[in-house]
């Protein structure tokens, strides 16, 4: 999921490919020489991740514990937004 939000890439097709023959028959303009665009929702976006679960997700979390982590997200980017570093 992460790649799709964040994602921001050129992937090489190769100079025989039938993907990269179908793309410029079918979507001409597509292609920049023989690499595809594959850019995400939020292409300068960061990913930060938050451990809320345990190992056994089954067990769930409790609400004071996802409510922790939206905090510490929360002040992580305040955080980042004055030029501090996070802990």
């Amino acid at each position: 999921m992460a790649g799709l939000i964040t994602g921001n890439i050129l992937f090489g097709l190769g100079n025989n490919s039938n993907l990269a023959s179908s793309l410029q028959q079918h979507f001409p303009g597509a292609l920049v020489g023989n690499d595809l665009p594959l850019v995400g929702t939020a292409p300068l976006s960061s990913i930060y991740a938050v451990r809320v679960f345990g190992v056994n997700l089954a067990v769930g979390a409790p609400e004071s514990r996802i409510i922790a982590a939206i905090d510490h997200v929360i002040d992580v980017r305040k955080k980042f937004d004055r030029g501090e570093k996070a802990a």
